[in-house]
């Protein structure tokens, strides 16, 4: 079981539904995780202990207020996932980032693996190349597919802002090995960044779960 710590966006309806088709036609992993901004590598939770990772949650966001991203074009990872990037955000994405991965998280950074604040798309290993999930290294390339999918991805022309409000931190069943995943929910816990949270006003926002959640309210 891991912990992952991320954040669902939210887009306007036709990027909405531009981005599940273009997922249901390329991504192997559509029906396990909805788009969202990573923001930690998931974390065993046999080697953290879950009151203390909250607590550390809670102390990094304590003095973060909501900021704006915008998302829009697209990237390649070293290990062949196209990736939609921030046009605006990068900077906060990327600080925050690096304060949680300090105190409990501080020896779980991956070194080896460049932050860049993204929203995965589509994988783009070859289906025989043995891609693990939970140790992503650079394998086999479907070139041919992905210059197809890219080009359809940029005919989309995504320029979509949404305001990052808050965190959730998922504990999930993840295995995965030979692009097969089980990723399966068993409880989410939502931090919000409260600093002047009374200025920003979003609409509800509604999603499936796979399992019955409790929610955690970062107090204020």
């Amino acid at each position: 079981m891991y912990y992952a710590l991320v954040y669902n966006p939210e887009f306007d309806k036709r990027t909405k539904g531009s981005i599940e088709t273009f997922r249901r036609k390329y991504d192997s992993f559509v029906d396990y995780w909805e788009p969202h901004i990573p923001f930690i590598f998931p974390v065993p939770c046999s080697e953290v202990e879950e009151t203390k990772l909250i607590e550390h949650i809670e102390t990094v966001l304590r003095k973060w207020k909501p900021f704006p991203i915008r998302m829009g074009g697209f990237a390649k990872s070293r290990d062949h996932w196209l990736l939609l990037l921030l046009k605006e955000g990068n900077e906060e994405v990327i600080a925050l980032h690096d304060e949680l991965y300090t105190g409990i998280l501080l020896s779980y950074l991956r070194k080896d693996l460049e932050f860049i604040p993204h929203i995965g798309l589509a994988l783009f290993a070859r289906k025989d190349a043995g891609y693990d999930a939970l140790d992503p290294k650079v394998v086999d390339f479907d070139e041919k597919l992905y210059r197809q999918a890219l080009a359809e991805a940029e005919s989309f022309k995504i320029d979509s802002s949404d305001i990052i409000d808050r965190l959730l931190l998922n504990k999930v069943i993840l295995k995965g090995k030979k692009n097969e995943l089980l990723y399966r929910f068993v409880d989410r816990k939502i931090f919000r960044l409260s600093k002047g949270m009374e200025k920003h006003v979003r609409k509800k926002h509604t999603r499936v779960e796979f399992y019955p959640t409790r929610k955690f309210l970062h107090k204020s």
